[in-house]
């Protein structure tokens, strides 16, 4: 499973293996939780990066940092950023789906 990005007119693909993670516990010298906990901008941009390698094997960090200036530029903020990492490690089978809310379902107008 992955979770498209759509930045400047091109679409990327994201997702976390086994392999993209050990790579960003490898490069930042950290645990996966205490990077998620970080909050730092070079944390962000290293999870992006995780999330692109599967996909784009020789893609440097520089360039993933780009394609988030290129998100942000297209009117996207840090916040929706998170939500996509956390929706990639969802999606990937890092983390437990979000839970279902309770909120009415939503009608089409039909009746059955």
């Amino acid at each position: 499973m992955y979770i498209t990005l759509k930045v400047g007119g091109k679409q990327y693909k994201l997702r976390y293996t086994m392999n993209s993670m050990c790579e960003l516990e490898r490069m930042t010298g950290k645990k996966l939780a205490d990077i998620i906990d970080d909050g730092e901008f070079t944390a962000v941009r290293a999870m992006i990066w995780a999330a692109l390698l599967p996909l784009n094997h020789s893609i440097s960090l520089t360039a993933a940092g780009e394609i988030i200036d290129k998100y942000f530029e297209d009117g996207h903020n840090f916040i929706e950023l998170s939500e996509i990492i956390k929706s990639v490690m969802s999606a990937s089978g890092f983390t437990a789906p979000a839970p279902e809310t309770n909120q009415e379902p939503e009608t089409t107008g039909e009746k059955n």
